[in-house]
């Protein structure tokens, strides 16, 4: 009989208790997966006794509805990683001198690009504006803040006097010191010229700029130039005769220019007004070039959207609940002259307006125009608000509560540049209720 072999009892002693350890857990994750099942039957059993009580047109109108997008997790994940990715080697790359050198060029002819093809258009106020514009005017109990001018600064030593009283010879020491004053003053003033460098010159500028002139001083362009100059002014025959004929050629193509614009015959004119319909700039677009000179991130679009979100709501409220401070800082000529007139009526009467807005809606560009080289934006909008005014013991004297009123304004405004709340200035305030308008 063979004898038993130790090692071999032994690995499959810890065969067995390896099977058993199987088995047990086993036995518990069956345990855990009947006690998942259990509760989620619980939670579905709700659900599908309502989808079996759902009649035919609730069950359509329930899978006709669009199902919710699931998150990209992934695809986002992986647009992180290479954006961060190819951040890292851009880094790595404009750190070395080469790729300084690439950058820094690349610069300065996007700098030099951005003035042919314009500054980038941009969103200056929206919502949050407004909601930071209300808190600011509550917090300082509806008075609009800005910035105080410095006071006009005296001449140190120099005083005004008096001199009927005087005597001659307060008078001289008196008129000595004012041309010691005076002198001064001519010192300060008579500051030399210095030459001050555009701001909006790039280096790209600058670079041609030196390249013209150093081509400019150079000697064959001296040398054309002085042969150019030599021809104009030569006496020879047949170059005064070919002078003289790009002379006329140049007479004849200013008179037919003329004949042609001041023509009155019916196909010229015709023809004429063709031309300016195709080729010709309309007074719009040259008002609106106007006002993209003073303005150069200056568009349509995000004016219409800045006025909406943020000017609109935030100057009828302010007109509304006769908030005077905010309408003196937004309003000049007759918009002012509007105001102070609406202002008086309420404190003769006594009344207050209720304030809340409704609905903003229409709101569209009527005419640009420029006016006295100023460019004017006249738009228009309709608001809808709440109809009600009480008088000093807040008692409703017209309208009530739930009535509402729809009311048409017309502004025309221009920009401003100092306003540190509003990029926009009214110079023309108009409001007519709808009803009033239909009658």
């Amino acid at each position: 009989m063979k004898e038993a072999d130790p090692e071999y009892e032994e690995k499959m002693k810890r065969l067995d208790e390896l099977q058993e350890r199987t088995q047990k857990k086993y036995e518990e994750l069956q345990e855990k997966l009947k006690k998942v099942s259990a509760a989620a039957s619980e939670t579905v059993a709700p659900i599908k006794e309502t989808i079996d009580n759902m009649t035919a047109s609730e069950e359509k109108e329930v899978k006709a509805k669009p199902r919710a997008k699931q998150p990209r997790v992934k695809q986002e994940f992986k647009e992180s990683f290479f954006e961060k990715q190819s951040q890292k080697i851009s880094e790595k790359f404009v750190s070395t001198a080469v790729g300084s050198v690439i950058s820094r060029e690349y610069n300065y002819a996007a700098e030099y690009m951005h003035k042919f093809t314009g500054a980038p258009r941009y969103r200056r106020r929206g919502a949050e504006d407004l909601e930071e514009l209300r808190e600011k005017l509550e917090r300082s109990g509806g008075i609009l803040l800005g910035k105080k001018s410095a006071p006009v600064p005296k001449v140190p030593g120099f005083e005004e006097k008096d001199t009927t009283e005087m005597t001659e010879e307060e008078i001289k020491a008196y008129e000595a010191e004012m041309e010691k004053v005076m002198a001064e003053l001519d010192a300060i003033n008579s500051t030399p010229l210095v030459a001050i460098e555009d701001p909006d010159q790039t280096v790209w500028d600058k670079r041609l700029e030196a390249l013209t002139d150093k081509i400019k001083s150079s000697s064959p362009f001296l040398k054309a130039r002085k042969k150019v100059r030599e021809v104009q002014n030569s006496d020879n025959v047949v170059i005064s005769k070919a002078r003289d004929l790009k002379y006329d050629i140049e007479d004849t193509i200013e008179d037919t220019r003329d004949a042609y614009e001041t023509s009155q015959h019916p196909l010229v004119w015709k023809a004429r007004d063709v031309s300016d319909s195709m080729f010709g700039e309309t007074e719009t677009g040259w008002a609106l070039g106007e006002l993209q000179k003073i303005d150069a991130g200056f568009d349509t679009n995000l004016f219409l959207e800045d006025m909406e979100e943020y000017m609109i709501p935030a100057v009828t409220e302010a007109f509304l609940a006769g908030n005077w401070s905010v309408m003196d800082a937004v309003c000049e000529g007759q918009a002012s002259a509007y105001m102070l007139a609406s202002r008086k009526g309420r404190e003769v009467t006594k009344q207050y307006w209720d304030t809340q807005i409704l609905d903003t809606r229409n709101v569209d560009i009527i005419e640009v125009t420029v006016i006295d080289d100023i460019p004017q934006i006249k738009l228009m909008y309709y608001m809808q608000h709440v109809h009600c005014i009480r008088n000093e013991k807040n008692e409703i004297v017209e309208g009530s509560e739930s009535k509402t009123k729809n009311v048409l304004y017309i502004w025309t405004v221009r920009r401003d540049f100092e306003n540190e709340q509003f990029d926009y200035k009214i110079m023309e305030f108009y409001n007519q209720t709808v009803e009033q308008l239909m009658g």
